[in-house]
This record gives C-alpha cells, structure tokens and sequence, in this order.
C-alpha cells in the first residue's frame, strides 16, 4: 500500500470516536519522562474515549533495592511529570522496574500494556556521534570496540539500546532526542523522505490543541506531485483547532526561525537524511527532536 492511502486509512481510524490510544512512555531521567509525557498527551489530543499512557520508569537494580516504599516513590514520580495538562479522559498506569535489559523490557511491557506507539528518548545528544553512530552500523565489519572507541562507552551503550528497539519492535516508536523545551507551542515537522509523510498521522492529532502551531517543511515537494497527500494535507489544516502550515521554499529556513521552534518531528528515513545535510541549523540550533518509527505495514 502506499503511503498516501495508509495515512489516509490510519486518519480515519484515529478520528473514530471509539479509537483508544494506548502509549508507553519509558524513561530514566524525570525531565525525559515529563517532556514525553506532555508530547504523548497531544498525541491523543481529541480523542472521545478513554486514552491511556503508561509510564515506565527504568532504573538500575542497585536504585530499585534503595527504594523504601514503592508507592510513595510512584506518587512523587508522578507528580513530577504528569501536568494539569494531560487530559481528564487520559488513563495512567505508573511501573517502576530496575532492568539490566532495557530492550526486553521496553518491549514486554508495551505487549503487556497493548500499546499503539513506545516513546523513549536520549538525554544528552551530540549530532556528531549519532553521525559517526550511522556511520559504523553501514560498515558490517565494526566491532564492539570500534563503537565505544568512536562514541565512548556511555553514548555507544545509549545508541544501540534505542536501534536494537528500533529494528525488535512491530510497534510505531518515538524517540525524543534532547528534552530541552519549556513549551510545545511551535512544532516544526520537515519531510526529507515520501515515507515522511506517515507522521501525518501524528500530527493531524497534535494539531487538535488550540494552542500549537505546526510547520511543515516539504522539501522534496510531495504535496505538489500526489494529489492524495495534497487532500489529506488540507483535510489537517481544514480540522485543526491550532495551525497547520506549510513552508514557503522559495525561502531560506533561518537560524532565527529554528530558534522559535520548541518541537521538531520527522520520520526515521528522513532524519538519516537530515544529519547528514549541511544546513546552517543543524549542528547547534536543531530543537528537541521525535523520531518517529512508523509501525511495520
């Protein structure tokens, strides 16, 4: 199928009223899990039925032994990240697990769970290793060593744990690059790739809240050769409560405009395609990022 009629077909899915969304969002640092929190939460932005986000909590084995009441230590948790924002039709289920198998779990718990969509993230982010990262997964010969030698042992640890996911799960897959963001006012969502345009999806439901504003960037000019992906793009703008638009490209995208920026969204092809491109923003001014691995079709 192409991916104009499977957006088309997952829009009309997403917009029945008896559609439930179901998330796992699955972090280590309070600030990852508060900055998924509120993204997942526009994610199920309109829904008429009872939605659910499932926060999982993964720590050290060392960390979840030091905890002395459990379900003091999920209230704290969850008055730290859950905000006033999150819908009154939204359920939430709180689990907190020392791992030394983030991959298994992740993937467990969002069977368990009957999750649409995991949302995961990456704290600290630097362009320049996630460049050498993609690098060394093209050269079949690298080893372990040559990994940790070109990332260091930390980052090369983080990278693999969010690919093994990437190509173990059938489920679709967010991953926050950086969580530096106060608010979600301004979402900037580029199109690099045609497989883009499946975070129509994601966006069409973003866009149900009054208070956003969302960009779209189609820099290989998909809108303008495929009437379908041109309807469904005005359907969006037509049932927004906030603002879709799109990207004049006889412009220059500037440092200043990216500045404004508190989201950005993009498809897993088009961000590989993204990293590797000399745009002026890239290196220092690229803001938190959701890389969306659409679901297998």
């Amino acid at each position: 199928m192409e991916f104009a009629s499977i957006v088309e077909n997952r829009i009309e899915i997403e917009d029945n009223p008896k559609k439930v969304f179901n998330a796992l969002v699955c972090f280590k640092k309070e600030v990852t899990g508060k900055a998924l929190s509120e993204i997942t939460s526009l994610m199920s932005c309109g829904k008429q039925k009872k939605s659910s986000i499932t926060l999982l909590n993964l720590i050290s084995e060392e960390q979840a032994n030091s905890i002395e009441d459990e379900n003091i230590y999920k209230s704290k948790l969850l008055s730290h990240i859950i905000n006033e924002n999150i819908s009154d039709k939204t359920t939430v289920r709180t689990f907190v697990k020392g791992s030394n198998n983030r991959v298994d779990d992740i993937i467990k718990t969002a069977e368990e769970q009957n999750c649409d969509i995991i949302m995961t993230g990456i704290d600290e982010f630097n362009l320049l290793q996630w460049n050498k990262y993609l690098q060394l997964k093209e050269n079949s010969l690298a080893s372990e060593e040559d990994y940790i030698r070109e990332l260091g042992k930390e980052q090369a640890s983080k990278l693999r744990v969010l690919i093994t996911i990437l190509n173990k799960t059938d489920k679709a897959l967010g991953i926050l690059v950086g969580a530096s963001y106060n608010k979600l006012d301004n979402i900037f969502a580029p199109i690099l790739k045609e497989e883009d345009v499946l975070t129509f999806s994601y966006l069409h439901q973003i866009a149900k809240s009054e208070n956003v504003t969302i960009t779209v960037w189609d820099a290989i000019g998909i809108l303008e050769s495929n009437n379908k992906i041109q309807k469904i793009f005005s359907t969006m703008t037509k049932k927004a409560e906030g603002e879709i638009k799109l990207w004049d490209n006889n412009k220059k995208i500037s440092i200043d405009f990216m500045k404004d920026q508190d989201l950005m969204i993009i498809g897993r092809s088009g961000w590989e395609k993204l990293v590797c491109t000399p745009l002026c923003w890239i290196q220092n001014d690229m803001p938190s990022t959701l890389i969306i691995k659409d679901k297998k079709t």
